[in-house]
């Protein structure tokens, strides 16, 4: 299989040589492009993860108001309930996955 090169190498400035003009020189960089792209991917990553955790704070209040409510019946209240509860723990599943991507992208 053929790998991809990994590495960027710019050419940032040239020199000549001027005590024999037909040599010239020139400075590069080296950018490891593999470290940018995994960076990207992981700052990426961490965005998604802090929508779906907001979204799971939205439906557990929704569901903890649905709980509290006098106005549903006691089946639908253990439902929202429990749906609450589970809610709750995917909100804290996704912030917590989502700080491991910004720690790992180097994000803080």
């Amino acid at each position: 299989s053929h790998e991809a090169n990994k590495n960027v190498t710019i050419v940032t400035t040239k020199f000549t040589n001027f005590s024999s003009p037909k040599v010239q020189y020139y400075q590069t960089t080296t950018i490891n492009m593999s470290g940018i792209l995994q960076g990207a991917k992981d700052t990426l990553n961490s965005v998604s993860e802090t929508i779906q955790g907001k979204g799971a704070e939205a439906s557990h209040e929704a569901n903890k108001n649905v709980a509290k409510s006098g106005d549903a019946d006691l089946s639908t209240r253990a439902t929202a309930a429990k749906d609450a509860i589970g809610d709750k723990m995917d909100q804290k599943s996704h912030e917590a996955k989502s700080e491991a991507y910004d720690a790992k992208a180097g994000n803080k």
